[in-house]
């Protein structure tokens, strides 16, 4: 199955957020409720052989939050055969995206590719989190590549792949004993709160959590659990130091 599916978003003169296109293609289907887009998985899947492709624009000033209304369970084919989920993201100047998906779960024999591509303008912001959890219940769990590209004003922020085959001892060199691993990204205008020489941000370590600035307004988060709810709690609290560390960065004299 090929489906691709598109949302585009603007400011409108007054300085709100309208939707200019909305197009949905099974089994990506976009709906909107309560200021948020969520993207609803018409059938199971994806399946081995599936490509889905979502792409999203918000323009200058605009901003979009996108959700899934539950997680994804990536399913194997017979034959074998790789299933992909791309996500191509533009972001305007002042404009600001929150992709903010549930997790995705590798079945059994799955083997399962994960590409999320953003470009963004100088001053656009973004937050981008990104679960994955080995197998369903009592399940060891699939193959599943998930890459990662973040491009601010023609520049690189993030180039990241994590792979990791849940049947193989090489699980265990990426991510230990956990069955979930994650990360979020956090992007805030420039000049950011890291920049300031004068008061500098440690990155800050804890058993399953490392959050780190890597640029100027970017920071990233990593954290691993031994199951979903454990690595978002994770993941949340790494949201919660980043903004911590933003709002003492602010106040301090300069």
């Amino acid at each position: 199955m090929r489906a691709h599916a598109v949302v585009v978003v603007e400011c409108d003169a007054a300085g709100r957020t309208v939707w200019r296109t909305v197009r949905s293609q099974a089994p990506l289907v976009l709906r909107r409720s309560g200021g948020c887009l969520y993207l609803v998985a018409a059938a199971g899947g994806p399946l081995g052989g599936d490509g889905l492709l979502l792409e999203i624009e918000v323009h200058d000033g605009a901003s979009l939050t996108l959700r899934t209304v539950a997680a994804s369970v990536a399913q194997p084919s017979s034959p074998p055969a790789l299933s992909t989920m791309t996500v191509r993201a533009t972001v305007g100047r002042g404009a600001r995206l929150e992709l903010l998906p549930e997790p995705v779960v590798i079945s059994n024999r799955a083997r399962h590719a994960m590409d999320t591509q953003v470009t963004l303008a100088g001053d656009a912001s973004l937050e981008l989190r990104e679960e994955i959890v080995l197998g369903r219940h009592a399940e060891t769990g699939g193959h599943v590549v998930a890459s990662t590209s973040v491009v601010r004003d023609g520049h690189p922020l993030l180039r990241q792949s994590v792979d990791v085959d849940g049947a193989s001892l090489q699980r265990r060199a990426v991510i230990g004993d956990a069955r979930a691993f994650g990360s979020l990204l956090v992007v805030s205008p420039s000049p950011s709160p890291f920049a300031g020489a004068s008061l500098p941000i440690a990155p800050v370590s804890r058993p399953g959590l490392a959050v780190m600035p890597i640029a100027d307004g970017v920071a990233f988060a990593t954290a691993l659990g031994s199951e979903s709810l454990v690595l978002r709690a994770r993941l949340t609290e790494g949201a919660r130091l980043v903004a911590a560390q933003s709002a003492d960065c602010l106040a301090a004299p300069a």
